[in-house]
């Protein structure tokens, strides 16, 4: 993440923030998958039993930073989070 210019904003923004020295960490050391409105990290200092690494959805906007055991449990969400977006529509 730290390589990107969109990370590299945002590690400088937490950066400055205090209490999030964990944040920083996590997004100097991790590999970034995707970023749209957050990103999709992978952590690799923290591995499961499985030897997956773990995955993070951030979302620097609203501070929030969601850890999930590995990426498949992060694709899951993901999907999750999209199939209720779409019920939520369908109500409107």
């Amino acid at each position: 993440m730290r390589e990107s210019e969109a990370g590299s904003r945002v590690i400088e923004t937490y950066a400055s923030m205090t209490g999030k020295g964990d944040d920083v960490e996590l997004f100097r050391r991790s590999l970034q998958l995707a970023r749209g409105e957050g990103f999709w990290l992978l952590g690799p200092t923290a591995v499961g039993p499985d030897a997956e690494w773990a995955a993070y959805e951030s979302a620097p906007k609203y501070g929030d930073t969601a850890k999930h055991p590995s990426f498949s449990a992060l694709i899951h969400s993901g999907y999750e989070s999209t199939e209720e977006d779409a019920e939520d529509e369908d109500l409107d």
